[in-house]
Order: structure tokens, then sequence, then C-alpha cells
């Protein structure tokens, strides 16, 4: 984990961070070999993704809407 912060290596990081997931030993293990930098690294990261997430998640749901209004001003039309 620490040459993937080193290097910012995000493919590495989210390998690292799958393999984790599940396994409650590892991730303790993980986290507490950490050095404060690349704990707050991680929390940054973590944080990013959040955002990144719910920004697609939004756009995803604009996306939608427009199809729908678009579909019903269509219905409207044949009717």
């Amino acid at each position: 984990m620490f040459n993937a912060i080193n290097e910012d290596d995000e493919d590495s990081i989210k390998a690292i961070v799958s393999e984790m997931r599940g396994d409650t030993q590892l991730t303790e293990k993980v986290k507490a070999g950490l050095s404060v930098e690349h704990a707050e690294y991680m929390e940054d990261r973590n944080e990013r993704m959040a955002e990144e997430r719910k920004q697609k998640s939004a756009d995803k749901q604009a996306k939608i809407k427009k199809a729908a209004k678009a579909f019903a001003e269509k219905q409207k039309q044949t009717a």
C-alpha cells in the first residue's frame, strides 16, 4: 500500500482495497501500518471517490429525467 500511495497508483490502490474488502483483520493490519500521511491520503481519496460517485449518480438521474420528459412529450404528440 505504501508504494501504491507514494506512486499515486490508483489501479494498485483499487486492487488492494478490493482485496481488503470483507477481510476485517487484513484491513486493520493495513490501516495500522500506514503512516499519518498515508492515512490522510486514503481519507482524502475516499472523500474524493464518494463525491465522484455522487456526481455520477446525479448526472445519471438528470439524464434519465431528460429522457423521460422527452418520451412523455413524444407520447403527448402522438396521442
